[in-house]
């Protein structure tokens, strides 16, 4: 069936992703076939719905309506004898655990609100979906119910080769293509040898398999799906830079372009962990985002675009009297950028160097033309910096150079006061609520909004992280903090 569509076209690109999905819920699940929350039946109707229109698949679709009725006659299922036997077989006291985190995204064949106990009739089992799940916990016996291939590197490496089970068993069917991901080794050195360990003993691998072109492409379709539902990545301005960004999907549906080398505030371990509350309200938790997991919680706007901190700032300057500050300060950008437009980055470079300014890469003049940072670290950089402009760009140049840049740096160093002070403000908000949410005893599955008083812009949201995007890609500046709408299929 993956070979009879044209996946590059939308509607027919529905075929084999509900085809892998029927296959992975079946593969990995221990649930009896006939459980609703599977959706085998939904999902083996709607495969022959598109057959309907498709000629070339009407043999495959029934092929699979036959399976799956017959799997929802004997809905026993086979893979759960199993590992029931086998978690039976040991008491030791210190329990055993599932992973059900065998997709970056939700995997196929484990709803959300699965419990080993009721559905499965397993007990003293722990379900493990993301690295959250594992912390400091060791278990008898690990149950990796299907392939590892596409699940989190860092959750597998954590599982597999981190201590955290005595005995890791891989419950698979015959002709189910397992992977195992090796440990990380250190390089090899010319001057000393690696002390010799434990003998590992050999780990069978099936690859070059037919269904792994399927695989491979599904999981990718997936993303890129997603990044397909927000395709306009247009500048708003000649100052919206683009920045690289990964995709970070919610658990309510939704998600958002985030920096890549950027951090956000992060605070599951506060709320969910029972860390000390007595934190310095000048720092918050945070993670970077290419480190972000499953079930983390982050702090972002819930509505509108940008970043909360910059909009909780303007509005404490507007309602000081200072609603132009920002873009009088940051005036001096659009200079910047009309000098390299014009002449280039490396002639731009040259030019800050001949008048004593330091300068690493000429690549950082477009972060500072950008709004993605306010100003250069230094204000004798930035001096330095103004009067190269004012020797390039002739017909917009300042009378003095040395006394606007006196006046735009001190007007952006008032930009970064307040860029503190709406800091303190959120951090302040952000540990009420967290200490609220704490005594109502509430956990938070999707989102939970926090407000502050008194400004307009502050409404934001802890959100439930659901997936990261392992992708980088290129979006304007303004792109980022926004929250869309998703569909996932």
């Amino acid at each position: 069936m993956f070979n009879l569509v044209d996946r590059d076209d939308d509607f027919q690109r529905e075929v084999p992703r509900l085809a892998w999905r029927l296959k992975l819920t079946v593969l990995q699940t221990l649930l009896a076939f006939d459980d609703e929350r599977l959706k085998l039946r939904q999902l083996a109707r709607r495969i022959s719905t598109l057959a309907d229109v498709m000629p070339a698949i009407a043999e495959p679709a029934r092929s699979i309506s036959s399976i799956v009725a017959a799997l929802l006659e004997h809905p026993k299922n086979p893979k759960l004898e199993r590992v029931a036997t086998v978690i039976g077989s040991t008491h030791d006291g210190r329990g055993h655990a599932i992973l059900a985190g065998l997709q970056g995204a939700s995997s196929p064949g484990w709803p959300s609100d699965l419990d080993p106990e009721r559905d499965l009739g397993l007990q003293g089992v722990t379900v493990l979906r993301s690295r959250r799940d594992v912390r400091d916990q060791v278990f008898s016996r690990l149950v990796v119910p299907g392939t590892l291939r596409f699940a989190v590197r860092p959750l597998a490496y954590d599982l597999l080769h981190g201590g955290r089970a005595r005995e890791v068993v891989v419950a698979a069917y015959r002709g189910e293509h397992i992977h195992i991901p090796e440990p990380l080794t250190l390089p090899r050195d010319k001057t000393f040898s690696a002390a010799r360990g434990p003998r590992r003993p050999p780990v069978l691998v099936t690859d070059g398999t037919p269904d792994e072109p399927l695989d491979k492409w599904a999981n990718d379709s997936f993303w890129e799906g997603i990044r397909a539902q927000h395709p306009d990545v247009t500048p708003t301005s000649d100052r919206d830079m683009p920045v690289s960004a990964r995709f970070v999907l919610f658990a309510d549906a939704s998600g958002a372009f985030l920096p890549e080398d950027g951090t956000v505030v992060e605070v599951s371990d506060l709320l969910e962990c029972g860390e000390s509350l007595a934190l310095d309200t000048d720092h918050m938790p945070r993670k970077a985002v290419s480190d972000l997991d499953e079930r983390d919680l982050v702090l972002l706007r819930l509505s509108g675009s940008g970043h909360y901190l910059d909009e909780v700032a303007d509005a404490l300057m507007a309602r000081e009297g200072r609603p132009q500050l920002r873009s009088d300060a940051t005036e001096w950008k659009s200079l910047l950028y009309a000098a390299l437009k014009q002449h280039g980055e490396g002639v731009v470079a040259r030019a800050l160097r001949e008048h004593g300014g330091r300068l690493r890469s000429a690549s950082y003049l477009w972060v500072w033309a950008g709004d993605a940072v306010i100003a250069p670290q230094t204000y004798d950089t930035f001096r330095r910096l103004v009067e190269a402009l004012s020797q390039l760009v002739t017909s917009r140049s300042p009378p003095d150079p040395e006394a606007y840049a006196k006046e735009k740096w001190e007007q952006m160093e008032l930009v970064k006061d307040y860029h503190r002070r709406a800091g303190g403000d959120i951090r302040t908000a952000l540990l009420e609520r967290v200490k609220t949410l704490l005594a109502e005893r509430t956990r938070i599955e999707t989102v939970a909004s926090i407000d502050l008083p008194g400004v307009e812009s502050g409404r934001m949201g802890l959100l439930r992280v659901s997936a990261v995007d392992a992708r980088s890609i290129r979006v304007p500046f303004s792109r980022l903090f926004h929250i869309h709408p998703v569909k996932v299929d």
